[in-house]
């Protein structure tokens, strides 16, 4: 967390800290890290994935080797017959992961 960042006042805040005193239109610049999203990226839609790499969340080469997704090389079209395949191949079981332990059949569900 910077505050009034780019300025001569810029200063860091450490993280989980008490009692920082702000002024009056400091500005207050919080950077973190991406959220991870939810479940197996293998069962991401594959429109969603090409979006994704249209909006520049993801690159092309992500969207291969972390969603298994084949995008033409304009990025513009899923090819589907070789992402299926592709996904066949990354196929493995994936367990949900939250705060330092695995969830394990129905808890997965809720």
């Amino acid at each position: 967390m910077l505050v009034n960042p780019g300025t001569p006042e810029e200063r860091e805040l450490k993280p989980i800290s008490d009692q920082n005193r702000l002024r009056h239109g400091d500005l207050v610049r919080i950077l973190s890290a991406g959220g991870g999203g939810w479940g197996n990226p293998l069962e991401r839609p594959t429109e969603q994935v090409r979006d994704d790499v249209l909006d520049g969340f993801v690159s092309q080469a992500s969207a291969r080797e972390d969603y298994g997704v084949v995008l033409d090389p304009s990025g513009l079209e899923v090819d589907e017959v070789e992402t299926r395949t592709l996904r066949k191949s990354l196929r493995g079981e994936t367990k949900m992961f939250h705060r330092g332990s695995y969830f394990e059949g129905d808890e997965a569900r809720r």
